[in-house]
């Protein structure tokens, strides 16, 4: 593994490879937290130790984000929030978002185990290596060839199409130390920085996407659908007045197809804008003045206003004033300067 160890510090721009080392040998450890649900049960997530966590913000800012992933795939990319979901679907839909269907994932992170996963990037590495000529601008690169000492490796093999010998061994290692690094009991575990993303390049590899593209072009017409894939929830919209069962089945069989993922047919929906205003991650699709915009339900804002109520009469509350102020931050992307009178008003 020790030119695997190389090769991910020369892309995280690490002097040594002792950083790595210290991790594996000693901080290569979660914390399970349990976070109450508002319809009971629990989230559970695993955090990563502190050293850890550094060190798998580097791998996402410094490499996995230079993966490509299927363009429809909207959430934890950078320059996107869980706002542009929504206002995703009014921009393709020019504001006409009548019908919503939406799919969640059962246990998205965990259904991606460490085998499948390496396989994966195993697999994205080659097929990324062998797209770029040589000589090509060193910044159009695939991330791995842009480090010097193994893009010269693989001029000196023969081709890279038939890749082979020490560059096929690296690539192997550099994916097993991958996961090691990014993954807790052989899965996925949601809590880690670095489990969004790559649950995003799972999802592109397993076409799911593609299925759904080709199940929604077969049924409508350019400009009167779109789809998005937000982590774990899928979402389908149309300006028409409805989704028809058949597609809706066709659309849960594609997912399931893939041999990864399972639909959770309790957080399934099927909305209508004519009983309800559609709800996309959660944030509401709606009407005002005649232009759709999104906004936060009512019963969101007026748990935000408690809160935000609690926290200004318990000033000394460091818990209520951190939760008020991150509450307080989710608004701006929503609204801007424009935040929602019942809370402004307590200011």
């Amino acid at each position: 593994m020790k030119l695997g160890k190389k090769l991910l510090a020369d892309l995280l721009k690490l002097e040594k490879t002792e950083e790595i080392d210290s991790v594996l040998e000693e901080f290569l450890d979660y914390r399970e937290i349990k976070i109450p649900k508002r319809n009971g049960g629990c989230r559970i997530l695993f955090v990563p130790s502190d050293p850890l966590k550094k060190l798998q913000k580097r791998i996402l800012n410094y490499f996995l984000y230079r993966i490509p992933v299927f363009p429809l795939c909207v959430g934890f990319r950078k320059k996107l929030s869980y706002v542009s979901n929504p206002r995703f679907h009014i921009n393709a839909l020019s504001g006409r978002v009548k019908t919503v269907f939406r799919l969640d994932l059962k246990d998205a992170f965990p259904s991606v185990s460490s085998n499948y996963l390496k396989n994966c990037l195993k697999d994205i590495f080659l097929e990324e290596i062998k797209k770029y000529p040589k000589g090509r601008n060193e910044e159009s690169l695939f991330p791995i060839r842009r480090v010097k000492w193994f893009r010269e490796l693989l001029r000196v093999e023969k081709e890279i199409e038939s890749l082979a010998g020490e560059s096929l061994k690296i690539i192997e290692k550099f994916a097993d130390l991958l996961v090691l690094l990014t993954t807790f009991e052989e899965k996925l575990p949601q809590g880690a920085p670095t489990s969004p993303y790559l649950l995003n390049i799972v999802i592109t590899k397993s076409k799911i996407g593609e299925r759904i593209c080709k199940i929604m072009k077969d049924e409508f017409v350019d400009g009167e659908w779109a789809l998005s894939i937000y982590a774990d929830d899928i979402t389908v919209s149309t300006s028409r007045d409805f989704i028809l069962w058949e597609t809706r089945k066709k659309i849960i069989e594609a997912v399931e197809s893939s041999g990864i993922f399972k639909v959770n047919y309790e957080k399934t929906s099927y909305q209508k804008s004519k009983s309800i205003a559609p709800m996309i991650t959660g944030l509401r699709i709606t009407k005002i003045n005649g232009e759709t915009k999104v906004i936060l339900p009512k019963n969101k804002i007026r748990m935000i206003r408690g809160l935000v109520h609690r926290a200004r009469l318990n000033p000394d509350d460091v818990k209520l004033q951190f939760q008020a102020k991150g509450y307080l931050a989710m608004l701006k992307p929503i609204y801007g300067e424009k935040i929602p009178k019942q809370i402004l008003n307590l200011f």
